[in-house]
């Protein structure tokens, strides 16, 4: 049956109500994530709680560098995940020490903001053992929810409720991560801290990165959105 689809702004409400019903419900990024215990990052089980994960930094010029990841056990498991509907105003998430601070005219529509810790392990062990540690970062999303009304053939009408995800092609105005080292166990003192954008092909990327010893974190503004950590050089 052939169907139509109309924009309908009047139903707006209704795709709130949704957002706001449906943020539980929302999926693991980490089981997609290029990340510790997959193969770009290396697979064979064996424990690196000393020495961290390891992933190549590639520089202007194409010359690879060595970085590691900074690893460490979650202070709680159960706070490792943080959604918020978040409009023109602004506001933020926190979860397991991390930040995600959204500016006002950041976004010019009400947008749904996902915080997830990396839970992986680093040695291969079971999650919620607390001996194994997890790469120091989070994955974030930034989703719009639209309302439209699908007319059939029949004249019968109905309505669907589409989303897109407006993380990775970025925002009016930067945002601001802060990640937590407080519970990192692999910080090197004097050690050159920075954010890190996790690719998918392995490497990384580094962002302009600033770093607050007093409470433990590093800060970055962020243009778009994709897995993060922090890393410093071997």
């Amino acid at each position: 049956m052939k169907r139509n689809w109309i924009k309908f702004p009047a139903l707006l409400g209704l795709a709130l109500t949704l957002v706001v019903y449906g943020c539980d419900s929302v999926s693991d990024p980490t089981s997609a994530l290029v990340g510790p215990g997959d193969a770009a990052f290396g697979r064979g089980g064996k424990s690196e709680k000393a020495e961290g994960k390891q992933v190549k930094v590639r520089g202007k010029k194409g010359e690879a560098a060595a970085y590691t990841l900074l690893t460490g056990v979650l202070p709680e498991r159960k706070d490792v995940h943080a959604v918020k509907l978040i409009g023109p105003k602004g506001g933020e998430l926190k979860a397991s020490g991390h930040k995600l601070v959204v500016p006002a005219g950041a976004v010019d529509r009400p947008t749904e903001f996902s915080l997830k810790v990396f839970k992986q392990v680093v040695d291969g062990g079971a999650p919620g053992n607390a001996d194994n540690e997890t790469v120091v970062g989070v994955d974030l999303k930034a989703v719009v929810y639209d309302t439209v009304l699908v007319i059939g053939d029949d004249g019968e009408e109905s309505i669907k409720v589409t989303k897109t995800d407006v993380g990775p092609r970025g925002f009016l105005v930067p945002v601001q991560l802060s990640l937590t080292y407080a519970w990192a166990k692999n910080v090197r003192e004097g050690a050159a801290l920075s954010v890190a954008w996790l690719k998918k092909d392995g490497t990384a990327e580094l962002v302009a990165s600033r770093v607050d010893s007093s409470s433990k974190q590093v800060v970055a503004s962020l243009h778009h959105f994709s897995p993060y950590a922090i890393l410093f050089p071997d």
